[in-house]
């Protein structure tokens, strides 16, 4: 089995891990010799079909590394709910933002920017497990 056959097979068993959390459209790809990295892995998923891409790159100097890396990346993912809900309290504090910067009354902000400190709140006091082990990245 050849070293590019193994990349292709360690890609997708990280899209398919992905997946297994719930993200959509997951892609996982592997650069060489790309910006400043020997080897840079990049990931994006979508935590809901239509939503927006999360991309992330991670680099280093050798295959091993760079897999590690993403497989860390991939363990660490918050689950699909924790990420919609991520994303609902950054949108909802865009609106505030953009409220404030037109003029929208403070009667009407104020109870928007509460909510937004209690959703900030019950997501840093989460205690779920998080997501499967690691996938075999043998090269």
């Amino acid at each position: 089995m050849t070293n590019a056959t193994k990349m292709f097979g360690a890609c997708e068993a990280l899209e398919k891990q992905i997946a297994e959390i719930g993200y959509a459209a997951p892609q996982v790809a592997v650069h060489i010799n790309w910006v400043s990295n020997p080897f840079t892995v990049h990931i994006e998923h979508k935590s809901a079909k239509g939503g927006s891409a999360e991309s992330k790159f991670l680099g280093a100097d050798t295959i091993e590394q760079a897999m590690e890396l993403a497989d860390a990346y991939v363990a660490d993912l918050p689950s699909v709910e924790e990420a919609r809900m991520r994303e609902f309290t950054h949108a909802l504090g865009r609106l505030i933002d953009q409220g404030r910067e037109i003029g929208v009354e403070v009667d009407y902000i104020n109870p928007l920017t509460k909510m937004v400190e209690k959703l900030a709140e019950n997501a840093l006091t989460d205690q779920r497990p998080k997501n499967p082990g690691p996938v075999d990245l043998d090269f």
